[in-house]
C-alpha cells in the first residue's frame, strides 16, 4: 500500500529485491488550519521508514497517511505477515515429509 502512496519507493523496492526495512518512526499530527475545510482537524500519521539498501546504504522515506490509508496499510502488513508465516509453515511441512 505504501508503495502506491509513494512511486519512487515502488521504484526502488522493486528494482533492488532486496531492500529491507531497518527502522521506523511515526508521529501523530492534527491540522488545525487548512485552506481546505474538510482537512481540518483531521489526524495524519507521519511515518519514516529507513530503508536498507543492497549497497549498504539507507534511504528514508516519508509518508503522510490519512487514518483510512493507516487502517489500510496496516490490514495490508497483517495479511503479508500472515502469508509469510503460511508459506513459511507450508515449507516445514514439505521439509518433514522428504525424511
Amino acid at each position: 500500500f505504501f508503495l502506491a502512496l509513494n512511486p519512487s519507493a515502488h521504484r526502488h523496492v522493486v528494482m533492488s529485491g532486496f531492500t529491507t526495512l531497518q527502522d521506523f518512526d511515526y508521529s501523530v499530527n492534527v491540522s488545525v488550519s487548512s485552506d481546505r475545510v474538510g482537512s481540518m482537524r483531521t489526524p495524519h500519521v507521519l511515518l519514516k521508514l529507513s530503508l536498507s539498501q543492497p549497497d549498504g546504504s539507507v534511504k528514508d522515506e516519508v509518508l503522510e497517511l490519512s487514518k483510512p490509508e493507516l487502517e489500510r496499510l496496516l490490514a495490508e502488513m497483517n495479511e503479508i505477515e500472515a502469508r509469510t508465516i503460511e508459506l513459511g509453515a507450508k515449507g516445514t511441512e514439505k521439509g518433514e515429509s522428504g525424511k
